[in-house]
C-alpha cells in the first residue's frame, strides 16, 4: 500500500461510504471513503436532513479528510454522481494537496452552477419541481430501476434499505469554484439509467477532462464491477507518482 498518495472517495446522493468497500480492497493506494452527514447509520431519521446546508456537507466531509489523511499525502478526489459538485468545492479548499480528480458519471456544473442547473433541459425543470414539492427521497421503484438494474438482489436490498434523503440545499446551491488545475479523468458509464449518455456528455463538456474512459456499466460500477473500477483508479494514480 503506497502512503504518499491517497484516494478520497465521495459517493453520490442517498448512498453511503459503504458502496466503496469492494473497490477499496483492490486499491494499491491508501483511501478515505467519505460519509455524508445524514446517514441512516447515524439515525438520520431523527436528524432532519432538510435543515442541512451546503456548508454543513462541505465541513463534514473536509473534517473527515483532515482527520483520516496523512498531512503530507497528495489527494486524488474520486467523485460519483452528485458527489461531483462536492468534490469540486473540496478540491478548491484543499488545492495545495489535490493531485488528481476523477468523475464517475459525476455531476459537473458550469462555474457558478448547481447540481440541478447542470442537468439538460427539461430535466432540470422537472427534477427541480419534484424536489421542491415532494422532497429528495425517490420512490423505491425508481431506486431499484435506475440505480440497481445491474446489481445482485442482496446489493439492491442494501441500497434500498440504506438510501437516505439529502437536503434540498445540496441540489440547488450554486458553487463558485472553477475546475481543479490537475489531471482530470471522466469515467462514462454506458448503461447508466440515472445519468444517461447525453447527460454525461453534458457534464464532460463542462469538465474538459484530460481523458475519458467508457465503462459498460450501470450507475454503480463500484458494486457491479469493483475490480475493473479499482484497476482504472490504480492506473490513473500510477501516472501521477
Amino acid at each position: 500500500m503506497q502512503k504518499d498518495t491517497q484516494f478520497v472517495l465521495i459517493h453520490g446522493a442517498g448512498l453511503g461510504a459503504w458502496i466503496w468497500r469492494d473497490v477499496i480492497s483492490k486499491l494499491k493506494y491508501s483511501s478515505i471513503a467519505l460519509e455524508f452527514p445524514n446517514r441512516k447509520q447515524e439515525n438520520s431519521k431523527q436528524q432532519n436532513a432538510i435543515h442541512l446546508k451546503w456548508e454543513d456537507y462541505i465541513s463534514y466531509l473536509k473534517d473527515q479528510i483532515e482527520t483520516h489523511s496523512h498531512p503530507k499525502s497528495k489527494l486524488i478526489i474520486v467523485t460519483h454522481s452528485l458527489g461531483g459538485v462536492l468534490g469540486l468545492e473540496l478540491s478548491e479548499q484543499l488545492k495545495d494537496r489535490v493531485n488528481g480528480f476523477i468523475g464517475i458519471s459525476a455531476s459537473i456544473p458550469k462555474d457558478g452552477g448547481s447540481f440541478v442547473s447542470s442537468l439538460p433541459y427539461p430535466n432540470k425543470l422537472i427534477i427541480g419541481t419534484i424536489m421542491k414539492l415532494f422532497g429528495t427521497l425517490p420512490p423505491e421503484m425508481s431506486i431499484r430501476e435506475r440505480l440497481c438494474d445491474e446489481l445482485t438482489s442482496d446489493q439492491t436490498e442494501e441500497i434500498v434499505q440504506n438510501y437516505s434523503p439529502e437536503s434540498k440545499d445540496l441540489y440547488f446551491s450554486k458553487i463558485n469554484v472553477g475546475l481543479p488545475h490537475v489531471p482530470r479523468l471522466y469515467i462514462r458509464l454506458e448503461n447508466d439509467k440515472e445519468f444517461d449518455l447525453p447527460t454525461q456528455n453534458r457534464m464532460i463538456s463542462h469538465f474538459a477532462p484530460d481523458h475519458i474512459i467508457d465503462l459498460e456499466s450501470g450507475h454503480l460500477p463500484m458494486l457491479s464491477q469493483p475490480k475493473t473500477l479499482a484497476a482504472i483508479l490504480n492506473s490513473f494514480a500510477s501516472t501521477l507518482v
